[in-house]
């Protein structure tokens, strides 16, 4: 009698064992997910800040050449300001999340859809 008792104990326990390390497998499994994503977005903000960053200046250096200086608009100032304020942001926001990036994107390609 004794002996059967042993077995139903060590039975559930086996089961119990086996569902905890099931857990723990898809505990993990989840984790490592979670760490892909988090390294996913990370790398997308950082191409987000570098495509801001890259294009913000290389349009800012365009249009002070010397060339193109001469035939300053009014509207063309405005994109300058524009310009020059995202320039500031990035370089007070460098640590910035892709919610930032893209809120200032969003705001900013309005204005150069001036240029044409």
């Amino acid at each position: 009698m004794t002996a059967k008792i042993t077995t139903i104990i060590t039975l559930k326990q086996k089961k119990q064992w086996e569902t905890y390390v099931s857990l723990i497998i898809i505990s993990k499994i989840q984790y490592t997910t979670l760490l892909v994503v988090s390294l996913f977005c990370r790398v997308a903000t950082f191409s987000f800040f570098g495509l801001l960053f890259y294009y913000t200046y290389n349009i800012r250096n365009t249009m002070k050449d010397e060339k193109l200086g001469e035939k300053m608009t009014p509207t063309d100032k405005k994109i300058e300001d524009a310009i020059d304020e995202a320039i500031v942001w990035l370089d007070t926001n460098q640590l910035a999340e892709g919610d930032g990036i893209m809120y200032k994107m969003k705001e900013l390609f309005p204005i150069l859809k001036l240029l044409g």
